[in-house]
């Protein structure tokens, strides 16, 4: 009996079906899934705390990048084109949540742990999870701002101090005297730095 010829047509549609088959298998989630996810959470309860959910550092980027491309926008708008100042408002509020989740985080931890006898172990990785989920404050800060101007950014804060301190409190278990001080110490040096920069710049 005679074997049955293999058709380089055939051998050539297999190997192209393992290829899609195994990309298919080993396709990674796009940076922008994290971001669509946190949304959904959000707009489904937006006063949650972080819970038992996954919530990714990948989040809070997504949030500020997608912030500073809508202050970008707002700026063409009101003010043309102008490519160092769109490129200085997308850095500037990266740096403002890497201050926001880093910064102001651990300045929080540093003076609870000073006030406080029995300091929790690791609780600044909880918070700066809480931050994660507080991330979609950046992006209402900057739609407020654009839309509202003054009173706009007033309401942000207010937002934002709010989330803070309920966080604090939750992760930490501490009395409201030492939420109050530890988020008024962790806010007010973000802000210093920013004032600092901004004075920098200016010169």
């Amino acid at each position: 009996m005679s074997k049955k010829l293999i058709s380089f047509r055939d051998k050539q549609r297999r190997r192209r079906q393992s290829r899609q088959q195994h990309s298919k298998n080993s396709r990674r989630p796009h940076e922008w899934d994290d971001l669509v996810l946190y949304w959904r959470r959000m707009l489904r309860n937006p006063l949650q705390l972080s819970g038992r959910q996954v919530w990714t550092e990948r989040m809070l980027w997504s949030n500020a990048l997608g912030a500073g491309i809508l202050r970008a926008i707002a700026l063409v708008i009101f003010d043309g084109f102008h490519f160092l100042l769109i490129l200085t408002a997308v850095i500037n509020t990266l740096f403002l949540a890497f201050l926001f989740y880093y910064g102001m985080t651990w300045v929080v931890d540093w003076v609870i742990g000073r006030a406080s006898n029995s300091r929790q172990h690791y609780a600044v990785t909880d918070l700066r999870t809480e931050m994660i989920v507080l991330s979609g404050l950046i992006v209402f800060y900057v739609l407020t701002a654009t839309l509202i101007g003054l009173p706009g950014m007033a309401i942000s804060f207010v937002a934002l101090v709010g989330g803070v301190l309920r966080a604090v409190h939750h992760v930490y278990r501490v009395s409201w005297g030492q939420v109050i001080l530890s988020t008024g110490a962790g806010i007010l040096s973000m802000l210093a730095v920013l004032y600092i920069l901004g004075a920098l710049s200016a010169l």
